[in-house]
């Protein structure tokens, strides 16, 4: 009560020299300390401010900083360590950020944004969007540095806290302890700008949690046998807390950071040069101190990933084979079932969970963080099958929970799908995509596609458009064209049919690489002294076939569903990407101008001349342009037949 008072209502000097006068007390008094110990953390805590702190200048100059830390120092010395732990533990489990806007969160902002008090703003004075964007940031990093600030402190007074526990099983106090430290991440991660800072704490206090071992009082009361015995059990049971600790830690922290990790692994393939600014380099540094600390405490990271990567396969096995489905009706449902199986797998193993687990989200992040830091894949080769399995389980789950929304843990699974297709032969991907269930390849491509077209990076979205489209050319011809078609007729967004028509044309124009010449040859003349007896002249060479052919069928089903969308532009209530879709049709057919039907050419023509004309929308100047195209192209070769 008395901290409350003193806090609240005398000068910083004031609040100096109390706690200066409060810590000398504390250690002339150590038996009195001992019994109120447990009550003087929440006080105390309450100095650490933004109107006593500025953090541009050295916190261990801060009398009121070293002050606060002093009396916690001495309360871990001559307190009482269990009820200490308490009080820690209720501190570190309501400690967040309040963004209420709060009078007296208002209070210290205004302290810290006009410290001198010289800079004050009239009611009638307009204050700049950028002044007003720069103070909110300031604000809000302020009140993100004074959150840590008490975590660094309470985090060190519970490391201390627990060292000096005399108990045959600290595992119980660490327990204590881990939970509220859980609390503390799931609380404040959603809210943070910047996560790093709650992943050092929790990692420093991983590696500096260490339990001494209990007085002679307590092992002279029991049979050496049974000491050792509980000692080991101990010891084991801390490494599984705090293991879980860390995995927990990295896969809650990261979940909404983007990672880049595909990113950067493209780049690498491609020997492309990276701008260093775009890596999180301290972000992937602390997660490998983790994935190292981890494997002090004898986690094996690898063995962990390869069972992940067999549960994933094992969730999609109960669904029904393609030849087991009848209708369409089932099938459909047979393709919902494959986006809920994941969440439905998650809550029951929640349910259920009786062994402390790791968390599946933070190994799978640090099996990729291993490449990062080593130069070197976890598994030197990933099949595609186990790669697919994996992205459907991290990606369907949050389609039913924001709780399995986690953008680092996608930017993993990415990263191992271009794994799968760059350390794999090419026989062995078209092998294992062949393999996948119908329903299985068809709900894989449809959310890499959805979450391709929703990812607000432009960057990012470009590298995850080629690792789509590479998939599809390893697909089956059939089962590529049939994906992409029916996500043209019936998906009801505009930009997944854009991005969609926009990889068609591609695949309709490329064709996959032969062998060079030098190579051709060479096989060639092998064949030919091999067959020496045999006179017979080597055929020639077939044309390249494009990644999907073009026939008559597909020519007609592709200007059906153009007209669809020729039909909405043309409605008075059209929508800006109501045109930009026919802009791409009209460039998908002026890129296929030479291999399309004449006649359905000029159909699409006229069409166009009649209906898309007029002034007012962009768009409309260049669908004409397109259109002006293909009819001098109509007319050339009209005239040459």
């Amino acid at each position: 009560m008395y901290n409350e008072k003193v806090n609240s209502e005398n000068s910083v000097e004031e609040k100096e020299r109390y706690l200066e006068t409060l810590l000398e007390l504390l250690k002339e008094n150590p038996d009195t300390l001992r019994e109120i110990g447990w009550d003087l953390p929440k006080g105390l805590i309450e100095f650490l401010s933004g109107k006593h702190t500025n953090f541009k200048n050295n916190l261990t100059s801060n009398r009121m900083i070293t002050g606060v830390m002093d009396c916690f120092n001495e309360l871990a010395l001559n307190g009482n360590p269990k009820e200490c732990i308490l009080s820690a533990c209720e501190l570190v489990s309501t400690l967040t950020i309040d963004l209420t806007g709060s009078d007296s969160s208002d209070e210290e902002n205004e302290d810290l944004l006009d410290p001198n008090g010289d800079e004050v703003t009239t009611d009638n004075e307009k204050v700049s969007p950028n002044k007003l964007e720069i103070e909110e940031c300031m604000s809000r990093n302020m009140v993100e540095s004074i959150i840590d600030l008490k975590a660094y402190v309470l985090f060190e007074f519970m490391i201390s806290v627990l060292n000096y526990v005399d108990t045959l099983y600290p595992s119980k106090f660490l327990a204590m302890a881990i939970s509220a430290i859980v609390l503390y991440v799931r609380s404040n991660v959603e809210i943070v700008d910047d996560v790093y800072s709650i992943l050092f704490r929790v990692y420093n206090f991983c590696v500096s949690c260490i339990a001494s071992p209990p007085s002679d009082n307590l092992t002279n009361a029991n049979d050496g046998s049974d000491i050792e015995k509980i000692l080991e059990d101990e010891s084991i049971l801390q490494k599984k807390l705090l293991s879980s600790l860390s995995v927990l830690t990295v896969g809650s922290c990261l979940k909404n950071k983007s990672g880049d990790l595909d990113k950067i692994y493209f780049n690498t393939v491609m020997h492309k040069k990276m701008d260093e600014s775009d890596k999180d380099t301290s972000i992937l540094d602390i997660c490998y101190h983790y994935y190292a600390h981890l494997t002090s405490l004898d986690v094996d990271i690898k063995g962990l990933f390869e069972e992940c990567l067999e549960e994933s396969k094992n969730i999609y096995d109960n669904i029904p084979l393609d030849s087991k489905v009848s209708t369409t009706e089932v099938q459909e449902e047979m393709n919902q079932l494959v986006y809920e199986v994941s969440y439905a797998y998650e809550i029951k193993k929640l349910a259920n969970e009786k062994n402390l687990d790791l968390d599946q989200y933070g190994v799978i992040i640090l099996s990729a963080i291993y490449y990062f830091s080593n130069g070197t894949h976890l598994l030197s080769q990933l099949d595609i099958q186990s790669a697919v399995y994996l992205y459907l389980r991290c990606t369907t789950a949050s389609l039913f929970s924001e709780i399995y929304d986690n953008k680092y843990l996608e930017s993993a699974v990415r990263y191992w799908l271009w794994v799968s297709i760059t350390e794999t032969s090419l026989k062995d991907i078209k092998i294992g995509l062949q393999k996948l269930p119908g329903h299985i390849a068809t709900a894989f491509l449809q959310m890499l596609l959805m979450k391709t077209c929703n990812e607000s990076n432009d960057d990012l979205k470009s590298i995850e458009f080629e690792l789509l489209k590479r998939i599809l050319c390893f697909m089956s011809e059939s089962t590529s064209y049939t994906f992409l078609f029916e996500t043209l007729l019936h998906c009801p967004y505009i930009t997944v049919k854009i991005a969609v028509l926009d990889i068609l044309r591609d695949m309709m124009i490329k064709f996959p690489k032969v062998p060079n010449d030098s190579e051709s040859n060479s096989l060639c003349e092998q064949y030919e002294s091999i067959n020496t007896t045999n006179s017979t002249r080597m055929p020639p060479k077939l044309p390249p076939r494009p990644y999907i052919a073009i026939n008559e069928d597909r020519m007609a089903s592709i200007h059906s569903v153009a007209e669809i969308s020729f039909s909405a532009g043309k409605k008075k209530k059209r929508t800006q990407g109501d045109l930009l879709l026919v802009l791409t049709y009209m460039k998908f057919f002026v890129s296929l101008r030479n291999k399309w039907d004449l006649g359905l050419l000029t159909l699409i023509n006229k069409e166009i001349s009649e209906a898309f004309q007029g002034e007012g929308e962009p768009e409309l100047a260049f669908i004409n342009i397109a259109n002006d195209t293909l009819g001098a192209y109509i007319e050339e070769t009209s005239i040459h037949s």
